[in-house]
């Protein structure tokens, strides 16, 4: 009986590690370079991009701008903390690549493609105040 209880106690462990792994938080970003003069042009179709396909339809985008070093004045722009299921379950309407394809990409010099990165939930825990879904 003890036996039993020890290896349903070490099967749930292993299992709820699995599970744990399955779920990583990540983040979406691109990274975006204005064409010479038209930084103010960009960020303010980006801005009315955000409010008209991004903010209240629960897909929220933050935009960051580069302050220092090589790629200074570069636009990272980022989803929120999310998991993988995040990404499955949200769509751009295709009014949204029109939109894009008006406002935003006459500004664009160059981007670098999307690029996904994982929260590293372990090591950062005591070292950061991050709000976490």
């Amino acid at each position: 009986m003890l036996r039993k209880i020890f290896a349903i106690s070490i099967a749930l462990a292993l299992f709820g590690s699995l599970a744990a792994q399955q779920k990583p938080i990540v983040l979406r970003q691109v990274d975006i370079t204005p064409k010479a003069g038209m930084a103010s042009k960009l960020e303010k179709g980006l801005m009315d991009h955000n409010k008209k396909f991004h903010m209240e339809q629960g897909h929220p985008v933050i935009t960051w701008q580069v302050l220092s070093g090589p790629n200074t004045g570069t636009l990272i722009r980022s989803t929120p903390a999310v998991n993988w299921e995040y990404f499955d379950e949200s769509n751009d309407p295709p009014e949204d690549q029109v939109h894009w394809a008006r406002y935003v990409s006459p500004h664009v010099e160059s981007t670098s493609g999307q690029y996904y990165n994982r929260f590293l939930k372990k090591r950062n825990r005591q070292e950061t105040k991050l709000v976490l879904p």
